[in-house]
């Protein structure tokens, strides 16, 4: 997540163009949303929701890995595919719905995309949208998928793996011996 910051502040379409909440109206809470932070933070986890349902489902001595749950692999899979169609494709009523690569149907227009056939409250941002660029868009979902790796990485290696056993066999639980 730290990575991801540091990245986007780098960015020159987010540089002026950060979260003021100085002219937001507080009696529209969710309207508070509308900006690149929330954007970034909203699909970085969301992908980390989707893949913690991955992680938590490895199985271990007396359960089968998720490998062997279709359900489960078919709702990640619908969920990934669906998450990523709303961060990398156009302003639709899925991003729209979410407010996150959305903006003011005006906005939008003048970005060169379509004017949407359907009602969006204003954005109370200065910009009037969070659209993120095509580049940034793609290095955002490179970040989100690295970050799923890591953690399957981290599950498999340390808390199920090698580091574990060897830490086990360096450091063993010592128990206190009961007689029945």
């Amino acid at each position: 997540m730290a990575c991801v910051w540091v990245w986007l502040y780098k960015q020159s379409f987010f540089r002026c163009n950060e979260f003021d909440s100085s002219n937001i109206n507080v009696q529209f809470w969710y309207l508070l949303g509308d900006n690149y932070e929330a954007a970034v933070l909203t699909f970085v986890v969301i992908y980390q929701f989707i893949n913690n349902g991955l992680m938590v489902n490895y199985g271990y001595i007396h359960r089968r890995s998720f490998f062997h749950n279709p359900a489960l692999l078919c709702i990640a899979a619908g969920l990934f595919i669906m998450m990523s169609y709303a961060q990398l494709g156009p302003p639709s009523r899925l991003s729209c719905a979410f407010r996150v690569n959305c903006g003011t149907p005006s906005v939008l227009e003048s970005l060169g995309y379509n004017k949407p056939n359907w009602y969006i409250q204003p954005y109370s941002n200065s910009i009037g949208h969070n659209v993120l660029p095509d580049y940034a868009k793609w290095t955002l979902w490179g970040y989100a998928i690295g970050n799923m790796v890591a953690g399957h990485i981290w599950q498999v290696v340390f808390v199920y793996g090698p580091v574990r056993t060897y830490l086990r066999k360096r450091f063993p639980l010592r128990r206190l011996k009961i007689k029945l």
